[in-house]
């Protein structure tokens, strides 16, 4: 990270002549940020965030007298992302989870815990709690992409499995999943073994970063709000769960938009609503069903099923 700051401040520094700190101006970076063909919306970002990162330091510190890129817009990045993601769908996991063999838990942790790759690969088995009455990960803030430390539920099926591969007198400090995280060419022989294409027809890729998005889809199709997809997602701002992390692709729109109502004065024909009104207009009302029960009377059946 230092490494790629440094690189990133040297080229400004360079390429837009700033030598001194008088020299930083803003019109100087928008004017350096125009002229960048090679780099995609998502790198620029990068250079600015670098750049404003240092300055707001120096204004904080007194080194500066203010930010001179304060007021300098962010760069349009929606509609021009240059890797475009999509979720897995239930039967390609399926599919996946059949090829991978021991990949296969790794998988499993990601797509239902959320976690990145490398903050999966740092879990140790003290951070699991498996004998809780709800088992959870108690994940390290400095394992977090956003330093902050989270207590991440486990799905009642993960927590059997890692429960059954649990060595027997395990150090609190030995990594769970070594061996399980597939590398990038691993699991592209996955994908190809289980028939998934790592772009689609529309260009959109799969991933390992694309079972974090398929689990923000699954908690969508579950029912989960806003405000707790974005806790357990761990986001800081709910624009991230419903934006980049969002496959609009897999929302239920077509049964959705069945349910809207009729105008055009078409009549109903299902039966089980209409028998439910009275009057002329309606279908057959249904009778309750009697049976004689002798001198004259009747007494209802009762519905026992």
């Amino acid at each position: 990270h230092v490494k790629h700051l440094e690189t990133r401040m040297k080229r400004l520094f360079f390429e837009c002549g700033w030598e001194h700190l008088r020299d930083v101006n803003a019109d100087a970076f928008q004017l350096w940020r125009a002229n960048q063909t090679e780099f995609s919306p998502k790198t620029l970002h990068e250079y600015q965030h670098a750049a404003s990162s240092l300055f707001a330091w120096m204004e904080r510190n007194d080194r500066l007298e203010s930010n001179p890129l304060r007021r300098v817009g962010r760069v349009e990045r929606k509609g021009h992302e240059t890797v475009k993601r999509r979720s897995f769908t239930n039967d390609e996991m399926h599919r996946l989870l059949a090829v991978a063999g021991h990949y296969g838990l790794g998988y499993l942790a990601a797509v239902n815990t959320g976690l990145r790759r490398k903050e999966l690969a740092s879990v140790q088995w003290g951070d699991m709690h498996l004998d809780a009455d709800r088992p959870f990960i108690l994940v390290r803030s400095s394992t977090t992409k956003n330093r902050k430390a989270s207590k991440i539920y486990l799905k009642s099926q993960l927590a059997r499995m890692l429960t059954e591969i649990k060595p027997v007198g395990v150090a609190a400090d030995q990594l769970v999943f070594v061996g399980r995280i597939a590398s990038m060419r691993k699991m592209h022989e996955h994908l190809k073994a289980a028939r998934i294409a790592v772009f689609n027809d529309q260009g959109f890729k799969v991933d390992f970063h694309a079972l974090r998005m398929t689990y923000n889809m699954n908690l969508e199709l579950a029912g989960g709000s806003v405000q707790v997809r974005q806790e357990l997602m761990r986001h800081s701002d709910p624009r991230l769960t419903t934006g980049p992390y969002t496959d609009t692709t897999r929302l239920e729109t077509a049964s959705l938009i069945e349910k809207l109502p009729e105008f055009m004065g078409e009549k109903n024909t299902d039966t089980q609503l209409d028998t439910q009104t009275t009057g002329a207009s309606s279908l057959g009302v249904s009778q309750a069903v009697t049976v004689n029960a002798g001198d004259k009377t009747e007494n209802l059946v009762a519905n026992t099923d």
